[in-house]
């Protein structure tokens, strides 16, 4: 990253700083994700598998084949 780019990014932070979009906490760098704090990180439940690979919608029990639901 040049030296201007890291010195608007800066500036950027000063004037607009990085806030959770679901608590409005400041966010930390460190938290991996750009827009939610750590807290809200936390209470994201990801989809796992076995899923849809289309939309998602979770299968519940053993799925074999073609992983596509009627959603």
């Amino acid at each position: 990253m040049s030296l201007l780019a890291e010195l608007s990014q800066g500036a950027a932070e000063v004037l607009f700083p990085p806030t959770c979009v679901a608590c409005r906490e400041l966010v930390e760098p460190e938290g991996g994700f750009r827009h939610l704090c750590a807290a809200c990180a936390r209470g994201i439940n990801f989809v796992q598998a076995p899923h849809c690979d289309t939309c998602g919608h979770p299968f519940y029990g053993d799925v074999e084949g073609d992983r596509t639901c009627a959603h």
